[in-house]
């Protein structure tokens, strides 16, 4: 009995990975936040922390804080009617 074409020795599945090329697995979307570096991380949110804490410092020291909430007013000596 002759044997079909595809079972011929050497042409069965185990030899298939001798003429594909191995696929690399997917990477991971966790990967991706692990390439950012903490020099890229500085340069873009440093510039945006610093505008921030700027205006927020200027807020504090330009706009006059609110009246004392209690007023006393002296208006003679101690003791006496006034």
């Amino acid at each position: 009995m002759t044997q079909p074409s595809g079972s011929q020795p050497g042409n069965g599945p185990e030899h298939d990975s001798e003429r594909t090329p191995a696929r690399r697995p997917q990477p991971r979307i966790v990967a991706r936040f692990v390439a950012i570096s903490w020099h890229d991380l500085a340069l873009t949110f440093g510039p945006i922390l610093l505008v921030c804490v700027t205006a927020l410092y200027l807020a504090v020291r330009l706009i006059q804080p609110a009246p004392p909430s209690t007023l006393t007013i002296a208006a003679g000596p101690k003791g006496s009617f006034f």
